[in-house]
């Protein structure tokens, strides 16, 4: 009895270890994969790398449009305004007729000025033959010296006469001239400012309407001399020596683009004391005459070239309360932030100063839902990450086939 008791007590025994080792290792699973359920799954990140070549640095200002022609058309004789012969804002071209004011007061100045010169010339020519029939009686003693001075005299009145009445007959002509007025300048007028029935020129220079000239076309902006000094040591093409030498471009408010390029042909000479400025001039070509003066435009001028430069993405720049940054993917695909220092938009791209070198791989896309100190899965720019994701993944072809056998006897054992 002794022995079966033993044999009992040992069985019960082993069937407690046995209970007790089971629930140890039931509760090590259970550890394992809340652990595993607990853990950050890495996202797919896509990346791209700094591109390295040398680029040319741009100056950029702001500045206004200006028309290199501006004329203000205004009535210079006084007078009925009779016909207006242009459409409001068309172009028109030099010599071309824009007003006429009633001409018949000015044709009969014009009349009674071409009489008087006459009647002087007339004049004229009666003394001049009285003082040569004088000269020749003063030699036969038939008159007095007396009698030759008195005829000069009468002479030089008449010539005087003939002058004055020329200058008149001129003067008469030019108010006649100024009831046509034709353009000055080639160009776009503006709308007429009066209408055809008013008087005008009564008590001043009545303005009638303004051309401007297109095309060519002028810019002009103020750069301080701290870069105008940068300038001078960068190069030589200087705009005071060199006039047209420095090309510039121009972007019209609204455009993200390069509208047009000219030369800087003009630089003030002085610097203004109050602003600590300089102003410059371009001019621009407009054949379309789509640039207008008055609009604001951004102009980049050349300062230099810059060597190996590093740029990147402009959309991959991030701004936090210490500055410009980029999230970078480190050692262990753990992201990194990383704070850079930028200059100049060049061709769509930034350029990065300090913080970045060539090589390393800084995050494009999705920088909103990453955050620095996360694990993710690199992927190239343009590509799509894996389908099976980070853990599981696309099957090696290499383990197709077992895996297709291995089903294959699964099957066979079902059937």
């Amino acid at each position: 009895m002794d022995f079966i008791k033993k044999i009992l007590f040992l069985a019960v025994v082993v069937v407690i270890m046995f209970g007790a080792y089971q629930f140890y290792m039931k509760k090590q699973a259970s550890k394992a994969e809340s652990s595993q359920a607990g853990a950050p799954q890495a996202m797919p990140a896509q990346f791209a790398e700094p591109v390295i070549r040398d680029v040319v640095l741009q100056d950029e200002y702001t500045g206004r449009i200006e028309s290199i022609e501006s004329v203000e058309i205004r009535a210079r004789v006084k007078g009925f305004l009779q016909k207006i012969d242009f459409k409001d804002g068309a172009f028109v071209e030099k010599g071309d007729l824009l007003f006429e004011i009633e001409p018949e007061l000015y044709q009969a100045d014009r009349d009674r000025a071409v009489a008087e010169l006459k009647s002087a010339q007339a004049d004229l020519q009666r003394a001049q033959q009285d003082y040569e029939r004088v000269l020749k009686a003063v030699k036969g003693d038939a008159v007095s010296k007396q009698d030759v001075s008195k005829s000069l005299a009468e002479r030089e009145m008449a010539e005087s006469k003939v002058i004055g009445a020329k200058a008149a007959l001129a003067q008469a002509d030019l108010n006649l001239s100024y009831t046509k007025i034709y353009s000055p300048v080639d160009g776009k007028i503006s709308r007429r400012f009066v209408d055809v029935g008013n008087l005008v020129g009564a008590t001043d220079m009545t303005l009638l309407a303004r051309v401007v000239a297109l095309d060519p076309i002028y810019v002009y902006f103020n750069v301080s001399e701290g870069d105008l000094l940068d300038y001078y040591e960068a190069t030589s093409d200087i705009v005071s020596r060199q006039p047209g030498s420095v090309k510039f471009t121009v972007s019209l408010s609204g455009e993200t683009k390069k509208s047009s390029e000219g030369v800087l042909d003009y630089m003030d000479n002085t610097v203004d004391a109050a602003t600590g400025t300089i102003q410059i001039r371009g001019i621009l070509p407009n054949p379309e005459k789509t640039i207008l003066p008055g609009m604001f435009a951004r102009i980049n001028v050349p300062a230099g070239e810059k060597k190996n430069a590093v740029l990147i993405q402009e959309k991959a720049i991030g701004t936090d309360l210490s500055g410009k940054f980029v999230l970078v993917i480190g050692e262990g695909n753990i992201v990194e932030q990383r704070s850079i220092v930028i200059s100049e938009l060049v061709d769509g791209l930034r350029v990065v100063e300090s913080g970045l070198a060539a090589g390393e791989k800084y995050i494009v896309t999705g920088t909103q839902f990453i955050q620095p100190g996360m694990p993710v899965m690199p992927v190239p720019e343009g590509q799509m990450p894996p389908m099976g994701g980070p853990e599981t993944g696309p099957v090696p072809e290499d383990q197709m086939d077992d895996s297709e056998e291995h089903d294959e006897e699964s099957e066979g054992q079902k059937q």
